[in-house]
């Protein structure tokens, strides 16, 4: 009976040991789970925003890009030219110049239409490329009043009249007059430089805050001389 009771003992304190080690063992198993979860959440949340970032520069540079070939076949075409001066900005960020409808090239000119090209901003430094133009009847060169084409891009009626349009999209041009601008050569005036700096932005959020602020997540440069011969053509009449 004594050896009985010593093996019925042995049994139990066997069992409650293998209890208590399934127990611990089950707990480690979920912290040891929980943690890879949490390693594998935000690897995936940093591989998305990786992603993310990677698209909306592919479109950054491909919008600047298609802008900048659009910049530069209208002002080849150029005949007339005048870079707009601002205070306190080193080169010009608006430009107006008259051009033919169709290209002079073609033989096919049916009349003018003056052109103006602006950073516009929508928000707190948020710039974006845009272009206007109107009728300029038969007159290649400017005329009085000109200077005076200031569409505002918030109007709805200038928009449609004026056709109005955002040639950067999905980005924000940097420094307009300083990083970005229009800059006519001075001994060569029928060249003029273009260069336009984008970037995209991310959300940063404030180190012991609940604060928020856009800070820049990626840049894009592009610049472009056009040979405007057109214009030099003019200039010399």
């Amino acid at each position: 009976m004594q050896v009985k009771a010593s093996v019925q003992k042995l049994f139990q304190k066997k069992s409650r040991r293998q209890r208590g080690f399934t127990l611990v063992e089950g707990m480690i198993s979920i912290s040891v789970l929980s943690l890879v979860m949490g390693l594998g959440l935000n690897f995936y949340q940093r591989t998305q925003t990786t992603v993310l970032l990677a698209e909306a520069e592919a479109q950054m540079q491909m919008h600047s890009r298609m802008a900048m070939t659009s910049v530069g076949r209208e002002l080849r075409m150029a005949s007339d030219y005048f870079e707009l001066p601002f205070p306190n900005v080193p080169q010009a960020k608006e430009i107006i110049f008259v051009r033919p409808k169709d290209d002079a090239s073609q033989g096919n000119v049916s009349g003018y239409v003056l052109v103006r090209y602006w950073f516009h901003e929508h928000t707190n430094g948020v710039y974006s490329l845009m272009r206007a133009e109107k009728a300029h009847g038969s007159d290649a060169r400017f005329v009085a009043g000109d200077s005076d084409f200031m569409p505002d891009a918030e109007d709805p009626v200038h928009v449609r009249t004026y056709r109005i349009s955002s040639l950067v999209k999905e980005a924000t041009v940097i420094e307009p007059g300083k990083q970005s601008f229009f800059q006519q050569d001075k001994t060569q005036p029928g060249l003029i430089g273009v260069r336009m700096v984008t970037a995209t932005y991310g959300i940063k959020q404030n180190v012991g805050s609940n604060a928020k602020n856009q800070e820049v997540k990626r840049q894009f440069r592009i610049d472009t001389i056009v040979n405007a011969r057109n214009l030099v053509q003019v200039k010399q009449q």
